[in-house]
């Protein structure tokens, strides 16, 4: 199953911000997302400043998630603080395990904070949505072994 336009999108942007040099503002205004439609572009800048302004508490969620079994019960949707108490100056929490971040491909870490940031944060994305595009995503563009979060 395809992913949506938007999403698409979105995860090419955060990849291209995540390896390069490359300033999300203008990639957001590039003629190559010119075609998308209005809703879809907007969906897009959503999806990709809200990603990188919310990047240290996705983060941080993630690492406290990773490696652990689903929960009996589903995940609540309410909003981690905008700043943990131990938190950086640059946002970023000072107890996060980056060695565990580390491990992940760089492919896998942007799939789930784009899912993380829409299940989180947006109340109009349906949790399942999220998923189900994040691992199509990720089944499209990635090998076996990168999947295997």
């Amino acid at each position: 199953m395809p992913v949506s336009p938007a999403r698409a999108a979105a995860f090419e942007i955060l990849l291209r911000i995540e390896t390069t040099d490359a300033y999300a503002s203008e990639l957001l205004h590039s003629s190559r997302f010119a075609k998308l439609s209005p809703t879809d572009h907007g969906l897009l800048t959503e999806l990709v400043m809200g990603v990188l302004r919310w990047r240290g508490v996705l983060d941080e969620q993630i690492a406290e998630h990773y490696g652990q079994p689903p929960a009996d019960r589903p995940a609540s949707r309410r909003v981690p603080a905008l700043v943990a108490k131990d938190a950086t100056r640059t946002g970023h929490p000072a107890n996060l395990s980056s060695r565990s971040l580390a491990k992940l491909d760089v492919e896998v870490l942007t799939a789930l904070r784009l899912g993380a940031y829409q299940i989180l944060l947006l109340d109009r994305i349906p949790r399942h949505a999220a998923v189900n595009e994040a691992w199509n995503w990720l089944r499209a563009h990635t090998s076996g072994r990168r999947r295997g979060w």
